[in-house]
């Protein structure tokens, strides 16, 4: 009989170990997945409020009206900053780099506005360009969610590097 006993103990021991395990990795990959839908939403309002810039009057701390008649990307989207945006905490030399509990953004403009977003510590990514004011004009370029070098989505090779703006991107 004590055998037995031991054995069911043994037993239930393994059973609610492992449990625990099953649960600590599901809560650290639902935790990743928060936080990469967090920045993903952060960055789709961060876009919004770049083409509400855009469409603001200067008078009223939009663009510069020149701006909005520009032929070129690059012309449109001319001297925008997330302090011009409204976001108080902007940082970087020139103010392109806004830090949230979520992430690390920054912006800049090539053929479009680019929001790029990284949190180094859930190694999730997410970049969106903006081409323009209409509801189309925003696309979802890429967004990684990665975990030890593998990007969650499909599992290839991916890596998240932190942006040229010092910092950790993000406390999340």
């Amino acid at each position: 009989m004590g055998q037995q006993q031991l054995l069911l103990l043994v037993l239930s021991i393994v059973i609610v170990g492992t449990a625990i395990v099953v649960g600590i990795n599901a809560y650290s990959e639902n935790s990743v997945r928060t936080n990469w839908d967090s920045m993903l939403q952060e960055s789709m309002r961060i876009a919004g409020d770049a083409q509400a810039w855009l469409q603001k009057p200067e008078m009223f701390g939009g663009s510069p009206d020149e701006n909005k008649v520009a032929s070129t990307p690059a012309e449109q989207w001319a001297g925008i900053d997330f302090l011009k945006m409204g976001y108080n905490n902007a940082t970087g030399s020139d103010n392109t780099c806004y830090n949230s509990l979520n992430g690390q953004y920054k912006i800049s403009v090539t053929d479009s506005l680019q929001i790029e977003g990284v949190n180094l510590q859930n190694g999730n990514k997410v970049v969106i360009k903006v081409g323009g004011i209409s509801g189309d004009a925003v696309q979802l370029k890429q967004a990684l969610s990665v975990r030890g070098d593998k990007n969650l989505a499909d599992g290839s090779d991916a890596t998240v590097s932190a942006l040229s703006c010092g910092g950790t991107g993000g406390t999340g």
